[in-house]
């Protein structure tokens, strides 16, 4: 019996396992892009675009994007852009 639940206690972990995936937060500043080429690993895409607006703030908290238009594209891996979020709505 002590095995059966052993197997048992095996498959529940490797069902509770969190697939991690890449994404890339791509930086538009005006007509200049700056690709994001490492990527960061995230849970999912909810949470990826809670990171971007949580760099947007502290980007935007420098004082160093007054005036011109800004805004991270996050795409996934293969370059489909799934998200954007615009500088415009930080506070």
């Amino acid at each position: 019996m002590a095995k059966q639940g052993q197997a048992n206690h095996l498959q529940l972990s490797e069902q509770s396992e969190v697939l991690m995936l890449r994404y890339f937060f791509h930086f538009h500043s005006g007509s200049v892009i700056t690709p994001d080429l490492e990527g960061s690993e995230f849970s999912s895409l909810e949470a990826a675009i809670a990171e971007a607006q949580r760099a947007r703030k502290e980007i935007m908290a420098d004082g160093a994007v007054a005036g011109r238009k800004y805004y991270f594209e996050i795409a996934v891996q293969g370059g489909r852009v799934v998200a954007t979020v615009p500088f415009a709505h930080a506070f």
